[in-house]
Protein backbone atom coordinates (compact mmCIF):
# COMPACT_ATOMS: atom_id res chain seq x y z
CA UNK A 1 0.00 0.00 0.00
CA UNK A 2 2.71 2.36 0.74
CA UNK A 3 4.37 1.09 -2.56
CA UNK A 4 1.75 2.29 -4.49
CA UNK A 5 0.82 5.36 -2.49
CA UNK A 6 4.39 6.57 -3.81
CA UNK A 7 3.94 6.02 -7.02
CA UNK A 8 0.83 7.51 -7.10
CA UNK A 9 2.54 10.74 -5.58
CA UNK A 10 4.99 10.67 -8.21
CA UNK A 11 3.10 9.64 -11.26
CA UNK A 12 0.66 13.06 -9.93
CA UNK A 13 3.87 15.22 -9.99
CA UNK A 14 4.83 13.83 -13.18
CA UNK A 15 1.95 14.67 -14.98
CA UNK A 16 1.97 18.48 -13.82
CA UNK A 17 5.48 18.95 -15.20
CA UNK A 18 4.80 18.48 -19.25
CA UNK A 19 4.75 21.56 -21.46
CA UNK A 20 3.96 22.18 -25.16
CA UNK A 21 5.75 25.31 -26.37
CA UNK A 22 4.02 27.04 -28.12
CA UNK A 23 1.00 27.02 -27.15
CA UNK A 24 -0.50 28.33 -30.33
CA UNK A 25 0.84 29.43 -33.82
CA UNK A 26 -0.39 31.83 -36.04
CA UNK A 27 1.20 31.49 -40.17
CA UNK A 28 0.56 33.24 -43.45
CA UNK A 29 -0.57 30.52 -45.46
CA UNK A 30 1.40 27.18 -45.28
CA UNK A 31 2.75 26.30 -41.91
CA UNK A 32 6.20 24.86 -41.58
CA UNK A 33 7.26 25.02 -37.98
CA UNK A 34 7.96 23.06 -35.16
CA UNK A 35 6.56 22.46 -31.44
CA UNK A 36 8.88 21.69 -28.48
CA UNK A 37 7.66 18.53 -26.13
CA UNK A 38 9.31 18.73 -22.54
CA UNK A 39 9.51 16.70 -19.84
CA UNK A 40 11.22 17.66 -16.41
CA UNK A 41 10.14 14.70 -14.44
CA UNK A 42 12.18 12.41 -13.14
CA UNK A 43 10.93 9.06 -15.10
CA UNK A 44 10.20 8.91 -18.58
CA UNK A 45 7.20 9.92 -20.55
CA UNK A 46 5.10 8.31 -23.61
CA UNK A 47 3.33 10.76 -25.97
CA UNK A 48 0.71 10.34 -28.56
CA UNK A 49 0.25 13.13 -30.93
CA UNK A 50 -3.74 13.69 -32.34
CA UNK A 51 -4.15 15.79 -35.63
CA UNK A 52 -7.63 17.87 -34.73
CA UNK A 53 -10.31 20.43 -36.05
CA UNK A 54 -12.26 22.73 -33.47
CA UNK A 55 -14.33 25.26 -32.94
CA UNK A 56 -15.47 27.73 -30.89
CA UNK A 57 -18.36 28.46 -29.27
CA UNK A 58 -19.73 32.19 -28.32
CA UNK A 59 -19.08 31.46 -24.54
CA UNK A 60 -15.65 30.29 -25.32
CA UNK A 61 -16.10 26.58 -25.21
CA UNK A 62 -14.30 24.32 -27.19
CA UNK A 63 -15.63 21.52 -29.30
CA UNK A 64 -13.37 18.82 -30.93
CA UNK A 65 -13.61 16.63 -33.99
CA UNK A 66 -11.49 14.73 -36.31
CA UNK A 67 -8.94 17.11 -38.50
CA UNK A 68 -10.71 18.21 -41.76
CA UNK A 69 -8.09 16.69 -43.59
CA UNK A 70 -10.71 17.28 -47.30
CA UNK A 71 -9.03 20.77 -46.98
CA UNK A 72 -6.04 20.51 -44.45
CA UNK A 73 -3.04 18.50 -45.73
CA UNK A 74 -0.75 18.18 -42.88
CA UNK A 75 2.47 15.74 -42.03
CA UNK A 76 3.76 15.73 -39.05
CA UNK A 77 7.48 14.04 -38.07
CA UNK A 78 6.67 12.12 -35.62
CA UNK A 79 3.01 10.90 -33.72
CA UNK A 80 3.90 9.14 -30.87
CA UNK A 81 7.64 8.58 -29.11
CA UNK A 82 8.92 8.32 -25.66
CA UNK A 83 11.04 11.57 -24.20
CA UNK A 84 13.36 10.61 -21.50
CA UNK A 85 13.64 12.46 -18.35
CA UNK A 86 14.59 15.80 -17.90
CA UNK A 87 14.20 15.93 -21.47
CA UNK A 88 12.67 17.95 -24.71
CA UNK A 89 11.62 16.50 -28.06
CA UNK A 90 11.33 19.07 -30.98
CA UNK A 91 8.42 17.78 -33.46
CA UNK A 92 8.13 19.74 -36.98
CA UNK A 93 4.99 19.81 -38.96
CA UNK A 94 4.27 21.29 -42.23
CA UNK A 95 0.51 22.28 -42.86
CA UNK A 96 -1.12 23.81 -45.74
CA UNK A 97 -5.21 24.43 -46.96
CA UNK A 98 -7.09 24.81 -49.67
CA UNK A 99 -8.49 27.53 -48.84
CA UNK A 100 -7.78 30.48 -46.12
CA UNK A 101 -8.77 31.35 -43.50
CA UNK A 102 -8.11 27.46 -41.59
CA UNK A 103 -7.25 26.16 -38.29
CA UNK A 104 -6.64 22.75 -36.60
CA UNK A 105 -5.39 21.93 -33.26
CA UNK A 106 -2.48 18.51 -32.25
CA UNK A 107 -3.69 17.38 -29.12
CA UNK A 108 -0.62 15.39 -27.70
CA UNK A 109 -1.33 13.21 -24.61
CA UNK A 110 1.34 12.12 -22.00
CA UNK A 111 1.51 9.05 -20.02
CA UNK A 112 4.29 7.11 -18.34
CA UNK A 113 6.74 4.86 -20.76
CA UNK A 114 6.57 2.41 -17.97
CA UNK A 115 2.93 1.14 -16.23
CA UNK A 116 3.99 0.09 -12.53
CA UNK A 117 1.32 -1.68 -10.32
CA UNK A 118 -1.96 -0.95 -12.26
CA UNK A 119 -1.24 3.00 -12.35
CA UNK A 120 -2.67 4.94 -15.94
CA UNK A 121 -2.31 8.50 -16.05
CA UNK A 122 -2.97 10.73 -18.91
CA UNK A 123 -2.39 13.99 -19.22
CA UNK A 124 -3.67 16.22 -22.69
CA UNK A 125 -1.67 19.24 -24.01
CA UNK A 126 -2.83 21.27 -27.09
CA UNK A 127 -1.39 23.32 -30.16
CA UNK A 128 -3.32 25.59 -31.75
CA UNK A 129 -2.64 26.71 -35.61
CA UNK A 130 -4.02 29.35 -37.30
CA UNK A 131 -3.29 29.44 -41.06
CA UNK A 132 -4.02 33.13 -41.68
CA UNK A 133 -5.39 34.54 -44.71
CA UNK A 134 -3.64 37.77 -46.12
CA UNK A 135 -6.24 40.48 -45.89
CA UNK A 136 -6.57 41.70 -42.57
CA UNK A 137 -10.16 42.32 -41.30
CA UNK A 138 -11.55 45.77 -41.39
CA UNK A 139 -13.17 47.54 -38.45
CA UNK A 140 -16.62 47.88 -40.13
CA UNK A 141 -15.74 44.19 -39.90
CA UNK A 142 -16.17 43.78 -36.73
CA UNK A 143 -19.70 44.24 -34.44
CA UNK A 144 -19.42 45.33 -30.63
CA UNK A 145 -22.64 45.71 -28.56
CA UNK A 146 -22.75 48.08 -26.13
CA UNK A 147 -20.92 47.53 -22.48
CA UNK A 148 -22.73 46.90 -19.44
CA UNK A 149 -21.71 46.92 -15.90
CA UNK A 150 -23.36 44.72 -13.55
CA UNK A 151 -22.91 46.28 -9.88
CA UNK A 152 -24.63 43.30 -8.22
CA UNK A 153 -22.03 41.04 -9.74
CA UNK A 154 -19.06 42.94 -10.22
CA UNK A 155 -18.85 41.88 -13.83
CA UNK A 156 -18.25 43.87 -16.95
CA UNK A 157 -19.61 41.98 -20.50
CA UNK A 158 -19.76 42.54 -24.01
CA UNK A 159 -20.27 40.99 -27.15
CA UNK A 160 -18.13 41.15 -30.17
CA UNK A 161 -19.22 39.49 -33.44
CA UNK A 162 -16.65 38.50 -36.60
CA UNK A 163 -18.58 39.54 -39.74
CA UNK A 164 -16.40 38.78 -42.14
CA UNK A 165 -15.29 35.35 -44.22
CA UNK A 166 -11.95 36.12 -42.33
CA UNK A 167 -9.40 34.99 -39.41
CA UNK A 168 -8.46 37.64 -36.94
CA UNK A 169 -7.22 37.61 -33.39
CA UNK A 170 -8.47 39.65 -30.44
CA UNK A 171 -5.17 40.98 -29.25
CA UNK A 172 -6.30 41.96 -25.85
CA UNK A 173 -9.61 43.89 -23.97
CA UNK A 174 -9.12 46.87 -21.86
CA UNK A 175 -11.16 47.50 -18.83
CA UNK A 176 -10.78 51.65 -18.40
CA UNK A 177 -11.28 53.16 -15.23
CA UNK A 178 -12.52 57.00 -14.49
CA UNK A 179 -9.07 57.84 -14.25
CA UNK A 180 -8.30 56.27 -18.02
CA UNK A 181 -5.92 53.56 -16.70
CA UNK A 182 -6.57 50.72 -18.60
CA UNK A 183 -6.07 46.70 -17.12
CA UNK A 184 -5.31 44.84 -20.10
CA UNK A 185 -6.93 40.92 -20.05
CA UNK A 186 -5.61 38.52 -22.86
CA UNK A 187 -8.46 37.60 -24.98
CA UNK A 188 -8.49 35.02 -27.73
CA UNK A 189 -8.85 33.75 -31.35
CA UNK A 190 -12.41 35.65 -33.66
CA UNK A 191 -13.08 33.10 -36.08
CA UNK A 192 -14.95 34.23 -39.57
CA UNK A 193 -19.04 34.73 -38.60
CA UNK A 194 -17.99 33.83 -34.98
CA UNK A 195 -19.08 35.90 -32.31
CA UNK A 196 -17.93 36.00 -28.55
CA UNK A 197 -19.26 36.77 -25.14
CA UNK A 198 -17.21 38.37 -22.66
CA UNK A 199 -18.03 38.25 -18.94
CA UNK A 200 -15.00 39.93 -16.82
CA UNK A 201 -14.40 40.71 -12.95
CA UNK A 202 -14.16 44.71 -11.99
CA UNK A 203 -12.65 45.08 -8.20
CA UNK A 204 -12.71 48.76 -8.47
CA UNK A 205 -15.34 50.71 -6.30
CA UNK A 206 -15.91 52.96 -9.44
CA UNK A 207 -17.46 51.19 -12.42
CA UNK A 208 -15.26 51.22 -15.56
CA UNK A 209 -15.93 54.08 -17.76
CA UNK A 210 -15.10 52.34 -21.25
CA UNK A 211 -14.41 48.95 -22.44
CA UNK A 212 -11.22 48.88 -25.50
CA UNK A 213 -11.11 46.01 -28.12
CA UNK A 214 -7.56 46.28 -29.32
CA UNK A 215 -7.35 44.06 -32.84
CA UNK A 216 -4.54 44.27 -35.37
CA UNK A 217 -4.45 47.65 -36.61
CA UNK A 218 -7.13 49.06 -35.04
CA UNK A 219 -9.24 49.33 -31.50
CA UNK A 220 -12.77 49.78 -31.04
CA UNK A 221 -14.34 51.50 -28.00
CA UNK A 222 -17.49 50.99 -26.37
CA UNK A 223 -18.89 53.26 -23.46
CA UNK A 224 -19.71 51.20 -20.07
CA UNK A 225 -23.73 51.75 -19.15
CA UNK A 226 -24.62 50.44 -15.99
CA UNK A 227 -26.84 47.45 -15.88
CA UNK A 228 -30.40 48.24 -14.78
CA UNK A 229 -31.29 46.66 -11.50
CA UNK A 230 -33.38 43.74 -11.80
CA UNK A 231 -32.70 43.27 -15.76
CA UNK A 232 -31.53 39.65 -16.40
CA UNK A 233 -27.84 39.13 -16.42
CA UNK A 234 -27.52 36.25 -18.82
CA UNK A 235 -25.22 33.71 -18.52
CA UNK A 236 -21.85 33.40 -16.63
CA UNK A 237 -19.22 33.60 -19.18
CA UNK A 238 -15.43 32.50 -19.69
CA UNK A 239 -13.16 35.48 -19.39
CA UNK A 240 -10.83 34.27 -22.75
CA UNK A 241 -10.83 31.08 -24.55
CA UNK A 242 -6.78 30.32 -24.34
CA UNK A 243 -3.64 32.68 -24.24
CA UNK A 244 -4.53 31.58 -27.71
CA UNK A 245 -3.86 31.43 -28.19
Amino acid sequence: MRRALLCLALASTASLAQSVDPPFAVHLGRARSSLLLSNPSLQALAFVIEPVSFDIASCGDLGLAPLDTARIRLSLSSMSGRIPAKQTRRIFYDARADSLPAWFALKIAFGPARRDAGISMRLELTHFVYLMQEAPVLPHEIDATEALYDPVRRRVSIGVTNQSDKLTRLHSVGLVNVADEETAVEACPLLPRHAREFDFPWSEAAPPRTVRLHFPGFMIERPVRIRPAGQDAGIVRRDSLHSSP
